[in-house]
């Protein structure tokens, strides 16, 4: 992500100055009477507050919550507060990179799966692999804005451009911590910290890139940086667009490094002058290229400040103007707000074996489509399907629209103004039944809010739609009673204890059925949030409550190979967990 090879190239040329961040926040403090504050890319963030927890199983959320509050509080020890810049609304002129971006992972995961049926996972392999779980990132979200009481934003565009935008404008705003590059390029930034180089010690000590200097030791301007930028490669004009350009520059000026010769070819240029440069770089096509040159060069510029203007006209406008305020002040996850815009849905990369196994974001189809139907309802009937991209094989990431579901005549849908803002009794009843419709229509809705504490009504019906709604089923009768223990159980587990020993030996079936798992529970917290549902607040549904990936691992190992297929036996299991069991069984398996 960011600019292809410009890290490791500033890193090798020591352009950056080694900072203590406390340092620089008592610095501050001498000379101004407001708050320091550091904007932070919140996805960024938590992928680097994971860390080098388990990656394979599902995801280990207990740890990952007590590093959140370790991350935040040391900041604050420092003096500093935390603003954190989430991903809202997939920008349009990225997809390609994504989708390329997805296709070199899905090889890389496939290779994965190879290595866990050879039974040859290496130390190193596990150390050095990079996908994080797909929920760290949406809980991290909810932590940092809910529990640790930090200001969240979530972007309505290009979250870089909103991180940079704040980042300028804001006096007291130290500079940006993130893992993208890019952000050197946009103007007004006063400085980047890399994640890979923060150390989390008392001094917080990091690596600070100042901008303008690596523009002036480039020979540029800093103006010139956003047209250097595009022909370097970034997320719009990508790497295999840039290749020709950057063999016949190599042949041009030598054996200089990519980044260098790019930079003598922009100031030789004239950098103002685009065509010529496009001309030059794009000779078999430069008229088509140039536009995507441009767009990748205003996408660096502060030419409209984040937008907060009105998003549409009559009752439509008005419950997007809603919808928006509850995206941006982080109270209902994203999917919301981008499946109103009509964004395309995109379904990323998890830890599944798509050459052997139906790729989960298909199991998951139905469910979306009848989410789309509350969503879009009030839209109108043009307006009933969402385009979805989605990896369909190893080298198949397929575009499809998908059509809103029916909503039957017995499900009643009052409106989103009256879901998100109404709480009367008859109202909430309505929200379960619409609910219960979207996330598993077969579910046994009595059973399902009987089930006590409130939060396991999450993956109970999770794993009432895995069990009776997929056709064939994607979970066994055995593999839900595995899920529903841990659930039961986790609850009580230390961090400390539930961080365990690594697994030794992968078990396929265990990883496929916890990334389905996790990835039901995020649709499952999705159709709750166009509901106007929680059980009772979000930050009490989040993963940790009832779920651990390594555990549910060893659990399920040890249940699925032994004669004794009863996962209470291989818990540390309590007489008062059981009612709770057999009530969250029950509304599993109960269907109306």
């Amino acid at each position: 992500m960011g600019i292809w090879g410009l890290q490791s190239f500033i890193d090798g040329k020591q352009w950056y100055e080694e900072v203590n961040i406390r340092d620089v926040a008592q610095e501050w403090r001498r000379t101004k009477t407001v708050e320091p504050v550091i904007a932070v890319d919140g996805a960024a963030c938590a992928r680097h507050i994971y860390g080098t927890a388990d990656k394979f199983c599902g995801g280990q959320y207990k740890q990952f919550r007590e590093s959140c509050r370790t991350f935040v509080q040391r900041f604050r020890d420092s003096g500093i507060r935390l603003v954190f810049f989430f991903d809202g609304i997939p920008v349009e002129e990225k997809m390609n990179a994504w989708a390329n971006r997805r296709m070199y992972r899905l090889l890389q995961i496939s290779q994965l799966f190879a290595d866990f049926r050879a039974r040859r996972l290496t130390k190193e392999t596990k150390r050095k692999f990079y996908l994080t779980p797909e929920a760290v990132v949406p809980t991290a979200r909810v932590i940092f804005c809910t529990e640790l009481d930090c200001k969240v934003r979530v972007a309505t565009e290009d979250c870089d451009n909103e991180l940079a935008e704040y980042a300028a404008r804001e006096d007291h705003c130290l500079g940006i911590i993130s893992s993208d590059t890019d952000l050197l390029v946009h103007e007004g930034v006063p400085c980047l910290i890399l994640f890979k180089h923060l150390k989390m010690t008392s001094s917080l000590n990091a690596r600070r890139y100042n901008p303008a200097d690596i523009a002036s030791k480039l020979g540029l301007r800093r103006e010139h940086l956003p047209v250097f930028a595009s022909f370097v490669g970034n997320d719009i004009i990508i790497r295999s667009q840039l290749e020709s350009l950057h063999d016949k520059l190599f042949s041009r000026y030598g054996k200089g490094t990519r980044v260098e010769n790019v930079a003598k070819f922009v100031r030789d240029g004239p950098p103002e002058d685009v065509p010529a440069l496009c001309a030059y770089a794009f000779d078999d096509q430069p008229n088509h290229l140039e536009d995507e040159v441009r767009a990748s060069i205003d996408s660096y510029r502060r030419v409209n400040p984040v937008a907060e203007e009105p998003t549409g006209d009559g009752p439509w406008g008005e419950l997007l103007r809603l919808a928006k305020e509850r995206h941006v002040n982080c109270k209902m996850p994203a999917v919301v707000y981008a499946v109103m815009m009509r964004r395309r849905f995109r379904i990323g990369e998890v830890l599944e074996d798509l050459a052997r196994q139906r790729p989960t974001g298909l199991v998951l189809r139905p469910m979306r489509a009848r989410l789309y139907a509350v969503l879009l309802r009030e839209r109108g009937p043009d307006s009933a399907e969402v385009t979805e991209m989605m990896p369909m094989g190893i080298n198949d990431i397929r575009e499809e629209s998908v059509a809103a579901a029916q909503l039957p005549t017995s499900v009643l849908h009052p409106g989103l103004r009256a879901l998100w803002q109404q709480e009367d009794v008859a109202g909430r009843d309505q929200r379960w039944r619409l609910f219960a419709w979207v996330t598993s229509p077969r579910v046994n809705l009595p059973a399902l809010r009987s089930v006590w504490p409130a939060h396991l009504a999450v993956p109970a019906v999770a794993l009432s739609y895995l069990r009776h709604d997929c056709n064939p089923a994607a979970l066994g009768q055995t593999e839900a009673a595995v899920f529903a223990a841990v659930a039961v159980a986790v609850g009580d587990a230390s961090a400390s204890f539930l961080a365990g020993p690594d697994v030794e030996r992968v078990n396929v079936r265990a990883v496929y059925l916890a990334t389905l798992f996790v990835r039901t529970v995020l649709h499952v917290l999705d159709a709750a949030a166009a509901c106007g549902l929680s059980f009772p607040t979000e930050k009490d549904c989040l993963l940790e409550a009832y779920f651990d990936g390594r555990y549910f691992h060893d659990v399920y190992a040890a249940t699925m190979s032994q004669r004794l297929r009863d996962p209470r036996h291989y818990l540390q299991w309590r007489a008062s967990y059981e009612a709770q069991f057999q009530q969250l069984v029950d509304a599993i398996e109960s269907t109306n």
